[in-house]
């Protein structure tokens, strides 16, 4: 159960009282991005009519996002299944607070000199917001974290516990359009009551078996992450061209697909000849045997550096 793999991620690290990474990538219960750490507003096409779209669930930002721009139909996906149950409190502190608020309440969420007996009270008023069927597993998790803490007399922040990426929601606000201001947080909060979410828990590889709908939108972030996971760098262009070709069959026509971003693209120092981040594959390679195009947007970590998203257009 979800449950006893949060508890075990949670109880490795207080006695220890001191948070860490545990576990393998791409398996049940690991740490979720609290934040992004792409700037979504940079590449998304705003301007593209998008009826239904598959994205990585990752810890919602792109979900939020896509509510926020009128895309109410959307089937995400994650190899993480704790990725859905940290969505569900996101988008509670969501709905119960309004933008100030909800700017505040992180704050006092995310810094680790908030007590324990704060932050847990905090989160068990949280609870009539989430969505039923995720209520009981967030009441468990709050109270034995509240109770693991007491007994080792720690006063580790929950969310440095099960998540990373917290960073400054000043910094993040630039990336996201449901943060850019009170205006389009007030947008995501009234659309989200009309939002149909669903989620798959399943590789990037397993797409074309598991789902069968079809797309005008596909958000894999780095397809290439699960790549590597697969078979490390034993795979070139024309396996990569081929699983991406297979996967027009997801989407509707003219629709798009998002297949890799790029952290840091600037021309002084990375040009097309550059290899992707952990392969063997050029930029240029990339463009001109798989995507169409490249959009290049300012870095949501990086100061004065360019990122980049590569992707392709189904004809």
């Amino acid at each position: 159960m979800m449950n006893d793999i949060l508890k075990y991620l949670i109880t490795e690290q207080v006695k220890r009282n001191k948070s860490y990474f545990l576990g393998e990538h791409f398996t049940n219960g690991q740490k979720v991005y609290f934040w992004t750490n792409e700037n979504i507003k940079g590449f998304i096409d705003t301007k593209k009519d998008i009826d239904k779209a598959l994205v990585i669930s990752a810890g919602g930002d792109m979900i939020f996002s896509l509510i926020h721009n009128g895309v109410l139909n959307i089937d995400s996906f994650d190899t993480n299944a704790f990725t859905i149950y940290f969505i569900a409190l996101k988008k509670a502190l969501i709905l119960k607070y309004n933008y100030q608020e909800f700017i505040d309440i992180i704050n006092i969420l995310t810094n680790p000199q908030t007590s324990l007996e704060e932050l847990t009270s905090i989160l068990l008023d949280l609870i009539p917001y989430i969505d039923t069927k995720y209520q009981a597993f967030w009441q468990d998790i709050i109270n034995y974290n509240y109770s693991i803490q007491s007994q080792y007399h720690t006063n580790l922040n929950l969310f440095d516990l099960i998540t990373i990426g917290i960073g400054n929601i000043k910094n993040i606000k630039y990336g996201l359009n449901y943060l850019e201001n009170e205006r389009s947080y007030n947008k995501l909060k009234k659309n989200i009551p009309n939002s149909n979410v669903t989620f798959t828990n399943c590789n990037g590889l397993e797409l074309k078996d598991v789902f069968k709908n079809k797309y005008d939108m596909l958000y894999l972030s780095n397809i290439m992450d699960y790549f590597i996971d697969t078979w490390g760098f034993n795979y070139n262009i024309e396996l990569l061209k081929d699983y991406i070709d297979s996967l027009d069959n997801l989407m509707n026509p003219e629709g798009i697909m998002y297949l890799k971003y790029i952290f840091l693209y600037n021309t002084e120092h990375f040009t097309r000849e550059h290899l992707l981040y952990q392969t063997n594959i050029t930029v240029n390679e990339f463009r001109e045997q798989i995507s169409d195009d490249i959009v290049t947007f300012p870095s949501l970590t990086y100061h004065k550096v360019n990122s980049a998203m590569l992707y392709k257009r189904i004809k």
